[in-house]
């Protein structure tokens, strides 16, 4: 009884399978049929279907092309886009003149003659489009500015210079510099930390004396007459708060009988630029630092990315100096040769101390970034593509009727 159950069910299953199988091939057959009734050149229209399948394999071709061309977006891969798109639209209108020729007396398909003026005109709109106004914007430049909150700002590189052709300028010694974050130098050095404990120091200290080069270098800019000395800080040295301050102190002397407040210039900027390019391109800032007196440098961080050149900070920087009043070096009233600190002539080196911090972790960001960007071209391209369609919609002949048409007073043969 249950085998002969089984041997039902495989009967079924098989005779299901049979007639599905059937109708397949039964499908198979017409599809077949159609595609052939299609390709019959004794009942093709105007245009031919060669004509269809040359302008849909073109079209492919110029979709391949100008994505390519689109993306690198230079001289090359225009001109190569270019020349595409010529040969693709001289082979599409060879293949219609020969349709013309060749077949005077065909019926007109208004069908398939928009998706050829379609693909013509798409393809002559986007060059035309392209190479007349999209490439020019994509290799045009312009900025993009958004306030940001980082975690984290980095501190300054810091330069002192002294121009010895000046009188007002101090010179400078290569006496110990300090460096310290916090509140006192005698304290761990900034390179045993990581960022986050470095950016979190508020109340405790960590020092950066290393960071200074400690060396007087001649000749800043073309073997000038500038002497200076370089302090670049390590990538660690960060801050999240704007009530931390990078300390720098030293001392310097002076010259010049005619000096009562001699200065410095002190050179702000980002190490990821040398210090000779971030002097020259203007993306440092340069102050006049009063080499005598206590300093406070109050910094406004921007953050810039440019094509040319790497993202970098840019340090608009605010000073204000309060001027030491128990160390006097002038030297018009003192004897430079004495090596007694205490004597009524002594030489007195100047003093200055200079502390930095930001205003505001809020940063501005600066971004160049192309006028149109290859999502922008495609977006631009796609209205235009709407045009074009409505334009060949009515040239076909689609707009005035959906069928077929005679040609010459010749309706479409009867088929087998």
């Amino acid at each position: 009884m249950v085998v002969r159950q089984f041997e039902q069910k495989i009967s079924s299953c098989g005779r299901a399978f049979s007639k599905k199988a059937a109708n397949t091939v039964k499908a198979g057959g017409r599809i077949c049929q159609r595609i052939g009734l299609v390709l019959d050149p004794e009942i093709d229209g105007f245009p031919q279907t060669r004509t269809v399948v040359v302008a849909i394999v073109g079209l492919v071709v110029f979709i391949v092309v100008g994505a390519i061309t689109v993306a690198y977006s230079n001289k090359v891969m225009l001109t190569i886009g270019v020349v595409a798109s010529v040969a693709i639209e001289a082979v599409i209108i060879a293949c219609v003149f020969a349709d013309l020729r060749e077949h005077e007396d065909r019926y007109y398909r208004r069908n398939v003659a928009n998706t050829v003026l379609t693909v013509f005109f798409t393809i002559l709109t986007s060059t035309i489009l392209y190479g007349t106004t999209w490439y020019w914007a994509q290799n045009s430049w312009t900025l993009d500015i958004s306030p940001e909150r980082p975690e984290t700002v980095p501190w300054p590189a810091v330069i002192v210079m002294d121009d010895t052709a000046q009188s007002y300028q101090a010179n400078l010694t290569e006496q110990p510099w300090i460096c310290f974050i916090g509140q006192t130098q005698s304290s761990p050095p900034c390179s045993s930390m990581d960022v986050v404990e470095v950016a979190s120091l508020q109340v405790s200290s960590c020092n950066c004396t290393e960071s200074w080069d400690r060396q007087i270098h001649y000749g800043f800019i073309d073997n000038d007459t500038k002497k200076f000395l370089s302090f670049i800080p390590p990538p660690n040295l960060q801050t999240n708060s704007v009530q931390a301050f990078l300390n720098l102190n030293s001392r310097w002397s002076t010259g010049s009988s005619i000096i009562q407040s001699p200065n410095l210039w002190l050179l702000v900027y980002d190490p990821v630029i040398p210090a000779q390019e971030a002097y020259t391109s203007g993306t440092a800032g340069l102050l006049a630092l009063n080499a005598n007196g206590f300093t406070i440098a109050t910094l406004t961080p921007t953050y810039v990315k440019r094509k040319n050149s790497p993202a970098h900070y840019e340090y608009n920087a605010i000073i204000s100096t309060s001027s030491n009043l128990s160390v006097v070096c002038d030297v018009a009233t003192r004897d430079a040769s004495s090596t007694n600190a205490s004597a009524p002539n002594a030489y007195a080196d100047c003093y200055a101390y200079i502390a930095f911090r930001f205003a505001t972790l809020e940063q501005t960001d600066i971004t160049e970034v192309p006028v149109m960007g290859w999502v922008d071209v495609v977006a631009s391209l796609g209205s235009f593509l709407a045009l074009v369609q409505f334009v060949c919609w009515i040239l076909s002949g689609v707009a005035w009727t959906g069928i077929d048409s005679p040609r010459n007073g010749t309706g479409p043969p009867s088929r087998p």
